[in-house]
C-alpha cells in the first residue's frame, strides 16, 4: 500500500478542510493508497498558504525554504485567482506546483501524478493566464498611431483624451483601439486592460 505525505503550511481553515475531502474522496476511490499528514520537510508535497500575499516579499523564511525545495512540484501553492500578478511571479521564477482556490473542481489524481514524477502541475486558471501572456508577447506588431493608443490607455487616458492629444477623431481612435483588441484576442474593455498592463515595453 502506498502512502502519500502531506506536509501543511496552510493557515486558513477552510482551505484545509477542503484539500483533506479531496485527499478522503480519492482514498476511497483507491483502496490501495492513503494518505498521512505530516510535519517533516522531506514529504511527497508541502502545502502553502499563499492566499493574503501581495507579492513574495511578504512570505516567511519557511515558506521561502519550502518554495525553493529541489524537487520540482514538491511545494503546492495556494492562490486566489485574483493574485494574478503573484502566480506569474512564481511560474517564472519558482518550480512548484499552482493551485487556484476558486475553482471549483480540484484535479487530485493530475496533482499526484505531476507531484510523483516531480513535475509541477498548475490549476487550469492559471495555464489560461500563461496562454494569455505567452499570446500576448509572442509576435504582436503594432502601428505606429496604435502604440501611441496602447500607451495613452495604459497610462490611464480616455478616448476623448488621446483624440485631443493625437489630434484625431474619437471615432478614429475608436478604430485604432478595436484594431488592438483584436490583436490582443480580448472582447471587453476589462480584458483590453489586463491585457495591455501584460504587454512588456517596447510596445
Amino acid at each position: 500500500m502506498f502512502t502519500f505525505t502531506v506536509c501543511s503550511r496552510v493557515v486558513h481553515p477552510t482551505l484545509m478542510s477542503g484539500f483533506i475531502s479531496s485527499l478522503k474522496a480519492f482514498r476511497e476511490q483507491n483502496p490501495d493508497w492513503k494518505y498521512e499528514l505530516t510535519r517533516q520537510d522531506n514529504a511527497h508535497l508541502t502545502l502553502l498558504d499563499f492566499t493574503a500575499y501581495d507579492t513574495l516579499t511578504d512570505i516567511s523564511a519557511a515558506e521561502y525554504e519550502s518554495l525553493c525545495r529541489s524537487g520540482e512540484g514538491t511545494a503546492l501553492v495556494m492562490l486566489s485567482a485574483c493574485q494574478e500578478k503573484l502566480a506569474h511571479q512564481l511560474m517564472r521564477s519558482y518550480r512548484c506546483s499552482l493551485l487556484c482556490v476558486d475553482e471549483r473542481l480540484l484535479e487530485l489524481r493530475e496533482l499526484i501524478k505531476h507531484n510523483m514524477k516531480k513535475q509541477r502541475y498548475i490549476s487550469a486558471h492559471f495555464l489560461r493566464l500563461q496562454e494569455q501572456e505567452n499570446n500576448i508577447t509572442d509576435g504582436m506588431i503594432f502601428t505606429d498611431a496604435e502604440k501611441k493608443v496602447l500607451i495613452g490607455l495604459k497610462s490611464g487616458k480616455t478616448g476623448i483624451e488621446l483624440s485631443r492629444e493625437m489630434f484625431r477623431s474619437q471615432k478614429t481612435i475608436s478604430t485604432h483601439k478595436r484594431k488592438i483588441m483584436f490583436k490582443l484576442g480580448v472582447k471587453n474593455d476589462l480584458q483590453l486592460r489586463k491585457a495591455i498592463q501584460k504587454l512588456q515595453p517596447p510596445l
